[in-house]
């Protein structure tokens, strides 16, 4: 008897019963699921964290393409007729403008451009565009170098376009939603933008450095 009973002592000692057996598979295929959410998770804030970073660079490259292609507005007077005042060649409306301003560096033709920034519809919400060529007489070097157009922003509900200066007739500078048929540039730009899903971006105010230069 004591023989008996020791072998099936060490029988058990030996391996798993089958409850025991299910216990373990289950909590094998408890720690699986956990794992797999762990990692699924850390998939998406990856993911999130990328887009935001993508986000971010992407509003920081059109920030810095405004300012500067803003801030080297010129003041060309645009054609006009004989006996009529000249005008600087500066279009400002609150929904877009057309400017002429300097190339970028990364433009191998140089020279002066016709900016234009427009409002599109796009989809659920709307986009600020740019589209640039060279100004006439200029010299583009091909009819493929004379266009360029870019997205600036996407995914808008508005873009708002402001003015700074003392137009003609105004003694005082101030704030305006229009800049036409003026002598000068204004001193200042702005820009407002409101995403789709209603918040604000950062504010763009951009100083131009021929502002004070008159006909």
């Amino acid at each position: 008897m004591t023989q008996g009973r020791q072998h099936t002592c060490l029988s058990r000692e030996a391996g798993f019963t089958l409850v025991e057996m299910l216990i373990g598979v289950a909590l094998l295929g408890l720690l699986s699921v956990l794992l797999m959410g762990g990692v699924t998770s850390g998939t998406r804030v990856l993911e999130a964290s990328r887009r935001h970073s993508d986000a971010i660079a992407q509003l920081s490259a059109s920030y810095n393409f405004l300012r500067g292609m803003l801030s080297r507005a010129q003041p060309l007077p645009q054609a006009a007729r004989a006996g009529e005042r000249p005008l600087v060649a500066f279009d400002g409306r609150v929904d877009g403008l057309s400017i002429v301003t300097r190339s970028p560096a990364y433009i191998a033709t140089g020279g002066y451009q016709r900016l234009s920034l427009a409002v599109e519809d796009a989809g659920n919400g709307r986009r600020l565009v740019a589209i640039w060529e060279p100004q006439e007489g200029s010299g583009a070097a091909s009819a493929r170098d004379r266009l360029r157009r870019s997205v600036l922003f996407d995914d808008l509900s508005r873009v708002e376009f402001r003015y700074f200066g003392r137009s003609e007739g105004v003694p005082q500078a101030g704030w305006s939603s229009v800049w036409r048929r003026q002598g000068a540039l204004p001193d200042r730009i702005g820009l407002s933008f409101t995403a789709r899903d209603g918040s604000r971006l950062p504010d763009l105010v951009v100083a131009v450095s021929l502002a004070n230069t008159w006909f």
